[in-house]
């Protein structure tokens, strides 16, 4: 039975129709003799129907209506899409054309006559039956159906047809989103992410044994934030010990930090651009915003050097300016200038933050503070997915995202007011870091690799774009890689995985992410995974400019699209 609006949906009736004569065929083959010209017929048809659902496939569409193809074909292929629904209208009302003739119950049949024998009367209805066919579907007439069918079905096929890589070019958000392109802001924020590092590492100023642990906010997908060059960051303090159950409450929550540095052209707009982003960021938690400068100018007053580790423990009540912590190595007057901002203690129910894993949204784990299941939206993995890519243009190979886009460092906050049981997710995810203290003893060696798995990690060629692609997978996928891990061999699943067998899972849910997420999405997630890149392999990492142009073409700018049209940010295009 024809699926209605389904694409030459008319072929689900007529194959049952002709197989309806060929019962004739059977009953009276005495008589007549043209099984050969149904069987052709139906052959031919069929062929050009599954010609036309691969092509269809390819865009990720399987048993579509018309109204799914032209969907599909109004993202991906816009500028053609009014034309190629028309060719693929007119073979659909093609086939259809050919049903009224082929109905076996049609009004003209003759009637079955008593006074002729049986046999008579099953060939004067074969006859009737091989006139109509013969009329419909004559060797000329046959002969025009199937080269119109397949002419139509090549031409839609070298137009749509799916490459090892879909070329994204043509989508009109995404060609806006990559004329956003700077190559020099790119290359001063990457300078900047260094500085800052090097400052906060030498910055605490303390001698406390443990490890300093904070979050850097990733928001370069939020597009007011694309120019302003600001890092945000969320410092913890001394954690609780027993001896401290005295201390408030909203001190054990974590600051949010601010670094803006910037060459000194702009230094002397940087307060009211620190003062605004402050703002935005202001809640009843208590905050630092950390605003660094390349230079102070000469008629500056002396700055005030601070030890970060004594501020986080001490800034509670609204103070535009606590101090500067210096930038080690670089000229004595390039500092990191601290602001901050904390009205917390003033409010008679204080809010906590609490970073919470990705891992535990995506697997919806229950938060025992408040007994929810953590879950997220589809705008807000999105969201989340086109952060992560930022932060590796942005972050990689440099002391904020060495190796690897590692699940367990990817948090959001939950943030819950004292006395309610309800919780909201911040709107950007952090990176997690953490700073140890002077002296503390290197990080342990891991174990050595088998020779098995050291020439298998060696086949990835950066992995940190790589784990960017697992990532990216678990988002789109609303599941961690572990469950898919579990989906793809439930029966014998492998106690440790090796980066390649990531890979063979990972290439299996590439096929599906283009299904939900789309082309756009799947393409940038492929990219990553078998890094498909163009030029040497020396130069293609993110030390060198051209890579990171080629990176944000053909991964930041897909996955950012994506996440603007699900926002509404070109809901005219998306229409």
């Amino acid at each position: 039975m024809e699926v209605a609006g389904v694409a030459l949906g008319g072929v689900g009736i007529i194959g049952p129709v002709l197989k309806s004569y060929e019962y004739v065929y059977d009953t009276a083959k005495r008589h007549i003799n043209w099984q050969d010209t149904i069987g052709t017929i139906r052959r031919d048809l069929f062929l050009q129907k599954e010609q036309l659902d691969i092509t269809l496939r390819g865009l990720g569409l399987k048993d579509p209506t018309m109204a799914d193809i032209e969907a599909t074909l109004r993202i991906r292929h816009p500028e053609k899409c009014e034309s190629l629904m028309e060719i693929i209208q007119d073979m659909d009302n093609y086939i259809r054309k050919m049903d009224p003739d082929l109905q076996p119950d049609a009004k003209g049949s003759p009637p079955w006559d008593d006074s002729i024998s049986k046999r008579e009367n099953l060939a004067n209805k074969a006859n009737w039956e091989r006139r109509r066919i013969k009329r419909s579907f004559g060797e000329k007439r046959r002969k025009e159906t199937y080269e119109y069918l397949e002419q139509r079905n090549n031409a839609l096929r070298h137009c749509l047809e799916k490459r090892e890589i879909t070329p994204d070019s043509g989508h009109r958000v995404l060609d806006i989103i990559r004329s956003r392109f700077d190559k020099k802001q790119i290359a001063i924020l990457r300078e900047s992410a260094l500085k800052l590092h090097k400052a906060m590492k030498s910055g605490f100023g303390c001698t406390c044994s443990y490890v300093h642990r904070g979050n850097i906010q990733l928001n370069w997908h939020k597009k007011e934030q694309l120019a302003s060059g600001a890092f945000l960051l969320a410092l913890s303090s001394n954690p609780l010990s027993p001896g401290q159950q005295g201390i408030s409450r909203s001190r054990s929550t974590p600051r949010r930090s601010k670094s803006n540095v910037r060459t000194p052209s702009s230094s002397k707009r940087s307060s009211p651009l620190s003062h605004d982003i402050t703002n935005r960021l202001s809640d009843s938690s208590s905050q630092i915003s950390v605003a660094s400068t390349l230079a102070v100018p000469q008629s500056s007053p002396p700055t005030t050097l601070i030890r970060l580790c004594e501020t986080l423990k001490s800034c509670w009540d609204d103070q535009a300016a606590l101090g500067c912590i210096p930038i080690p190595d670089s000229d004595p007057r390039k500092q990191v200038r601290i602001t901050g901002k904390g009205s917390e203690a003033k409010q008679s129910n204080p809010s906590t933050k609490r970073p919470v894993q990705l891992s535990k949204f995506l697997s919806r784990s229950t938060d025992a503070s408040t007994n929810k299941t953590l879950v997220l939206n589809r705008k807000q993995r999105y969201g989340i997915a086109a952060a992560l890519t930022w932060a590796v243009l942005h972050l990689c190979d440099s002391p904020w995202l060495e190796s690897e886009v590692k699940n367990d460092e990817i948090h959001m906050f939950l943030e819950s007011r004292g006395g309610t049981t309800t919780a909201s997710v911040s709107e950007h995810p952090y990176l997690a870091h953490s700073f140890p203290p002077p002296g503390a003893p290197a990080a342990p060696t891991p174990a050595p690799l088998s020779i098995v798995a050291q020439f298998q990690n060696n086949q990835i060629q950066n992995m940190a774009v790589f784990t960017l692609a697992l990532r990216l997978i678990e988002l789109g996928r609303n599941r961690t890689f572990d469950q898919l891990r579990q989906d793809s061999s439930p029966r014998t699943p492998n106690p440790s995985p090796t980066a390649i067998d990531d890979f063979e899972v990972a290439q299996r849910q590439i096929l599906e992410l283009s299904l939900d997420e789309g082309r756009l999405y799947a393409n940038a997630a492929d990219r990553c995974l078998r890094f498909l890149f163009p030029g040497p392999a020396d130069e293609n990492t993110f030390q060198h400019s051209s890579f990171r142009e080629t990176f944000f073409a053909d991964v930041v700018a897909p996955v950012q699209a994506i996440y603007e049209l699900d926002a509404g940010t070109y809901s005219e295009f998306a229409s």
